[in-house]
């Protein structure tokens, strides 16, 4: 994880879900917005030698595809009171923190208003001259694959403060904060923290039934095979056979997981794929039309105004932020 030139700490305030998705450094994501409304995020992250620290907020619902960079482990500690978030199919809230290992997709589910505070960590700075101090095999089992971890509340709280702190003292002097000796305690201490939360972290089963974790493996898998095909629009009886599952079951899954019928879903899911196109300037689709058109939106009236209710914002403005600095 390379540090850009002279610059340890960056603030990004976002105003659309496409630009909250690509603001973190050397992370791979697709956000898709599932609550209607004008999207506002903030994104503050500072890096250091083979640590990355953030802290995220954003105001609506939001589905994610993540993956960080391999050789490294990220650890996501929601910071939020109320609805809890997601990793996979296991809740994220006081008691547990998100956890996956980079190279690997995990997905991670938010409600609206959430906050969250990230770390990715690489494995050598993890467990370099750590050997005496934890199981770094044991460490390494509980960050391997994506899931939620129970954690004692003090410690946790611990190191959100101590994460907090960085944050907020890097934005105003990052340079003089990390210089010499007291950059090699900052890191210290932050290790030493990460650490102790670790030691006594455990894989527990989540609070949830055998029934809502197979809804929503089952969304997910809906979400992968919807994105895989754009060459025709996917649609419910396509699910259906896909996932082996009945209509009654498909609805019932999206109305746990998502809220809403899988054909409104559907319709959603395509609506921001078009956002992306629209937003993105390497996009192939050079107008509404086209990138409407691609994604199987062929009545363009009612494409316009499902876009806008969904984003606050008609599709033609969202196109001409594409060249927008």
């Amino acid at each position: 994880m390379s540090l850009p030139e002279n610059q340890n700490v960056n603030h990004y305030c976002t105003q659309n879900v496409y630009e909250q998705s690509c603001s973190i450094t050397a992370w791979d994501q697709l956000y898709d917005q599932i609550h209607p409304g004008h999207f506002q995020g903030e994104l503050t992250e500072m890096l250091l030698d083979g640590i990355q620290l953030c802290s995220e907020y954003t105001n609506l619902a939001l589905r994610q595809s993540c993956m960080v960079q391999p050789g490294s482990f990220w650890l996501g500690i929601p910071i939020t009171q109320g609805s809890p978030g997601y990793i996979g199919s296991q809740p994220i809230d006081e008691h547990r923190l998100a956890v996956s290992a980079g190279g690997e997709e995990f997905e991670l589910n938010t409600p609206d208003e959430y906050r969250i505070l990230g770390i990715v960590i690489s494995k050598d700075s993890l467990f370099q001259n750590t050997d005496m101090l934890v199981d770094q095999a044991q460490i390494s089992r509980l960050l391997t694959d994506p899931t939620a971890l129970m954690v004692e509340p003090h410690k946790k709280a611990a190191l959100c403060a101590l994460m907090r702190q960085m944050l907020s003292y890097g934005a105003t002097d990052a340079k003089q904060m990390l210089r010499g000796n007291a950059g090699k305690v900052i890191n210290h201490n932050l290790l030493i923290t990460l650490l102790d939360l670790l030691e006594n972290a455990s894989a527990q089963a989540p609070l949830t039934t055998g029934k809502q974790i197979g809804y929503r493996r089952l969304v997910t898998r809906a979400r992968e095979y919807v994105l895989e095909r754009t060459s025709e629009p996917v649609t419910m009886l396509d699910l259906c056979r896909e996932l082996y599952v009945s209509r009654r079951t498909l609805q019932n899954a999206f109305c746990e997981v998502v809220g809403v019928g899988p054909n409104h879903w559907l319709k959603m899911i395509r609506l921001n794929a078009v956002h992306r196109e629209l937003i993105n300037p390497y996009s192939p689709c050079h107008n509404v039309t086209d990138a409407a058109m691609s994604w199987g939106f062929w009545h363009l009236s009612q494409f316009a105004s499902d876009y806008q209710l969904l984003f606050n914002q008609k599709p033609s403005a969202t196109l001409r932020m594409r060249h927008q600095d």
